[in-house]
């Protein structure tokens, strides 16, 4: 049964204190968050998720408080709105790269649109441009962001994102080169949560990966000779930790006008294309591997 986000899985065997059941129910949100929750609460609609609707709910007061345009359809609010999104909303895809972090938006712009606004336009606010931090680890505050082309802030990315390991700091790319292991394979590991240690020491296995599906064993290269998915799309998924039936069986989405929204901009997959420099069917595969739109667009392309 479900109630609210919360959908029962079985008794827990737990009791609380006045002997009452408590359930073992899952979190429908993007945290999947398992949580043992007494009969009545459930019955009674006080528990309906993990805690992730009073979150969101004072992510949405939040920005309820503060001051902002009647008409809040304009360019500049969805950057505005869109920063409080990833580093207050514990739900957002993009949180772990920015609130988790610990990187925060000033008072004097969270509490206020219009002085995020008076800001922007006197500091080289255009169209074509996002707004971008100066140091990937500072706070969104005026003096630490600047206006940037979309290709200047992947390059500004690969250049300021360090990793310190034996008192050694260098860049993913130097790293990479250092320790002969592929940017993408080092960003990936970030993107686990590793250890900097695990990230730049763990070996690339090199054996062959089987899956089983429907009474036939093959690797993954003949899974897609057969499926006639790519084995880089069939490899991510399963580095993902996917079913092996929803690796096989899922098919790359392939409409090529779809469009990706990063900081506030919209564009197709071939607008990007244009605007980075970096060809679109290198974007499209990344898409297609399940990347974060800002991994898909902000990843340098290895010369």
């Amino acid at each position: 049964m479900q109630f609210g986000r919360l959908t029962v899985i079985e008794d827990s065997g737990k009791r609380n204190k006045d002997g009452s059941i408590l359930w073992k129910c899952q979190c429908s949100c993007i945290n999947k968050t398992i949580s043992y929750v007494v009969t009545n609460k459930l019955t009674g609609g006080w528990t309906k998720s993990c805690g992730c609707i009073r979150k969101e709910n004072s992510k949405k007061s939040l920005i309820k408080k503060a001051r902002y345009p009647n008409n809040n359809n304009t360019r500049l609010f969805s950057i505005w709105k869109g920063i409080i999104e990833r580093v207050y909303n514990e739900n957002s895809i993009s949180y772990k790269y920015y609130g988790k972090r610990g990187i925060t938006m000033c008072d004097d712009w969270k509490n206020d649109f219009f002085a995020f606004k008076n800001w922007a336009v006197n500091n080289g606010y255009q169209e074509n441009l996002t707004i971008d931090r100066i140091d990937v680890n500072g706070n969104y505050e005026p003096i630490n962001c600047k206006w940037s082309t979309a290709k200047d802030q992947a390059n500004n990315r690969t250049n300021t994102v360090l990793l310190t390991y034996n008192n050694l700091s260098l860049t993913i790319n130097e790293w990479s080169e250092k320790m002969n292991l592929n940017p993408n394979t080092i960003r990936s590991r970030m993107d686990k949560e590793w250890t900097v240690e695990e990230v730049l020491t763990t070996p690339i296995k090199c054996m062959p990966i089987f899956l089983d599906y429907n009474g036939e064993k093959k690797t993954l290269s003949e899974w897609s000779d057969y499926t006639g998915i790519d084995r880089s799309i069939l490899k991510n998924r399963y580095d993902r930790g996917w079913s092996t039936e929803k690796i096989l069986t899922t098919e790359p989405i392939k409409d090529r006008n779809i469009k990706l929204e990063y900081n506030g901009v919209i564009r197709t997959i071939e607008e990007w294309s244009k605007i980075l420099g970096i060809k679109k069917k290198t974007l499209w595969a990344r898409y297609n591997r399940g990347w974060s739109v800002e991994r898909v667009l902000t990843t340098p392309v290895k010369n």
